[in-house]
């Protein structure tokens, strides 16, 4: 699929894009579609993210998406975040804290500086057995 310009994405078709093409797997994606209604700008960072998550750790065995909502905001929805969770094997999760330490530090190093949605991305290492 070739992308468009974010703006003029709309959100089912990044959600789409973010699931077949970028791997992601989507939590609630019903909510994770309004968000992006709501902000169209996080398409970007998200698809970045995935190259760099691949980058720092190619052993994961899967990266979920999610939108944690705010309950004390206006619209739970649309003043939540996004959560990004790489799913990593349960051995040597010492190491993959480590990389999580080290992919934070370049992120904001050379996105999370630039790019104002990529800021609001919160990013954690979940192992599985």
């Amino acid at each position: 699929m070739a992308l468009r310009s974010n703006r003029t994405l709309p959100a089912i078709e990044m959600l789409s894009a973010l699931k077949s093409e970028y791997d992601y797997r989507l939590v609630a994606p019903d909510e994770l579609e309004a968000f992006l209604r709501y902000h169209p700008e996080f398409f970007s960072p998200l698809v970045k993210a995935s190259s760099a998550i691949e980058e720092f750790f190619p052993n994961r065995t899967g990266v979920e998406l999610f939108l944690s909502k705010d309950y004390d905001g206006d619209d739970p929805i649309a003043d939540g975040m996004l959560v990004i969770t790489v799913q990593v094997p349960s051995q040597g999760l010492d190491e993959q804290l480590a990389l999580l330490d080290a992919f934070t530090d370049r992120w904001w190093e050379n996105i999370g500086k630039t790019t104002p949605a990529a800021r609001e991305l919160v990013f954690n290492v979940q192992s599985y057995d």
